[in-house]
């Protein structure tokens, strides 16, 4: 098949792998919602069946933590319930759990947040030999755009896979090695010991955003913990959302949607594996290597040049920590499969072409995605198929290539802080110019029309 644009040819796709046969869930999933469907599975263990009084608990609880009234009055209501559960019927890692959320919850009808800080530092902490079984986490939460603040009981599952993903990338040869990519000689300590934890949420009582991070957990100022820069927690659905957004890839990149699906990592436990990676790699050294988000030259610089090519800048490096076959992708070979290995970068992708593509031109993860387009397009990884209309074709076999050469440009770019505020600003204004999409004249940011027409056409 030949292509127009760079007139690049391709014999095939990543290697085609057997799908495996679908478990029972996976069959009844797969016929109720579709491929990609993450609704619960009938006949399929429920999040609380083991613990039926934890479990009634859950639902007596709920109306009241979504009540309107302050905080401390719903929790204060909420404790009884909780108070009267049969503890015999939780395992003892899980009674424990539970009397530290309870302690917690308690605190928080007093306006005292400690015990939420008290079960962050409990949860960051754990190691991989006590990483087995369900955990139970009360909360407060806040989040960005969303008015006040939300109470809620979460029960979740470490994944244990997730520790050993962060075992090595926050082992010192793997930084350093990325680090030395990145031009710098050093990097924070906070490094090694930064705990993004994939700690996914099977049931909740109470109101809980797709994506929990630490940063947006109400703590008390004095409880001694800065989630923000020594690494937050992350209680994810992350990849259910990219479950959600895979008609849209099927629609706009077909012979990617055709890949992912080959390789049988579609469903809800891997795409939370890989998406939960993902951000692992994302905010290893994205933001504070070679200059933190808080350099002083950095905060200076206007933050709606420099805010989307932040997170570019730290989406390329997750790109490339996970194809870059030498430096920093053997490190996972013990862990990951290379088909898990070759699907994060492409996740990634497909994640910032379709979801935060259809956000608002004032939204800097939108102006990020853009770019990305592109990039790509210019690059010939994004092109036409000749004689197919507008169908599009997106060059997984070059992928790796075009990582590495997006991290060079990007990497000049954060190397300019060093040079003071306006020799960084020039440098983003001159990227966004060449791969942005501002509307000459109405000098706002728009999405690109072929992405639009496939996102919304």
């Amino acid at each position: 098949m030949g292509f127009d644009g760079d007139g690049f040819q391709t014999q095939a796709l990543f290697p085609k792998i057997a799908r495996k046969e679908p478990t029972p869930c996976e069959k009844q999933r797969n016929k109720e919602g579709g491929l990609y469907s993450t609704t619960e599975e009938p006949n399929c263990t429920t999040a609380l069946g083991n613990y039926p009084s934890l479990g009634r608990a859950f639902e007596q609880a709920e109306a009241i933590l979504l009540s309107t009234e302050p905080i401390p009055e719903r929790v204060a209501k909420a404790i009884p319930i909780f108070e009267a559960v049969d503890t015999s019927e939780l395992p003892a890692p899980l009674r424990e759990d539970f009397r530290v959320a309870l302690d917690a919850m308690r605190k928080a009808a007093n306006d005292d947040l400690s015990g939420v800080a008290e079960q962050y530092k409990r949860l960051v902490n754990t190691t991989l030999d006590t990483a087995q079984g369900d955990r139970l986490y009360f909360t407060i939460w806040s989040r960005f755009g969303e008015p006040g603040y939300h109470p809620c009981l979460l029960l979740c599952r470490v994944n244990v896979r997730n520790l050993e993903l962060l075992k090595i990338s926050r082992s010192r040869p793997f930084v350093e090695t990325l680090v030395k990519r990145l031009g710098a000689t050093t990097y924070p300590d906070d490094v090694l010991t930064s705990r993004m934890q994939g700690i996914e949420v099977k049931v909740s009582a109470g109101k809980r955003p797709h994506v929990l991070f630490a940063d947006f957990v109400a703590m008390n100022k004095d409880c001694g913990i800065d989630p923000a820069t020594g690494g937050g927690l992350l209680f994810s659905s992350f990849g259910d959302l990219m479950l959600d957004q895979m008609t849209l890839v099927e629609k706009a990149f077909p012979n990617v949607a055709e890949w992912l699906d080959s390789t049988s990592l579609m469903n809800t436990e891997n795409i939370r594996l890989l998406t939960t990676a993902h951000v692992q790699a994302h905010d290893l050294c994205g933001h504070s290597v070679p200059y933190n988000l808080n350099d002083s030259t950095r905060v200076q610089a206007n933050l709606f040049l420099r805010g989307p090519l932040e997170e570019y800048y730290a989406d390329t490096q997750a790109m490339w920590t996970y194809s870059s076959v030498a430096p920093t992708r053997a490190f996972f070979n013990s862990t990951l499969s290379q088909t898990e290995l070759d699907a994060i970068p492409v996740l990634i992708a497909m994640k910032r072409l379709t979801f935060y593509a259809m956000k608002d031109g004032s939204d800097h993860d939108a102006r990020c995605s853009w770019m990305m387009w592109g990039y790509w397009r210019k690059t010939g990884l994004i092109r036409k198929l000749k004689g197919s209309g507008e169908e599009f074709y997106f060059d997984l076999e070059r992928m790796p290539a075009v990582v590495d050469q997006m991290l060079s440009d990007i990497n000049f770019i954060e190397h300019q802080i060093g040079h003071g505020v306006e020799a960084y600003e020039l440098a983003c204004q001159r990227f966004s110019e060449r791969y942005g999409y501002e509307n000459p004249l109405t000098h706002r940011w728009e999405i690109p029309d072929e992405l639009g027409n496939l996102l919304f056409g």
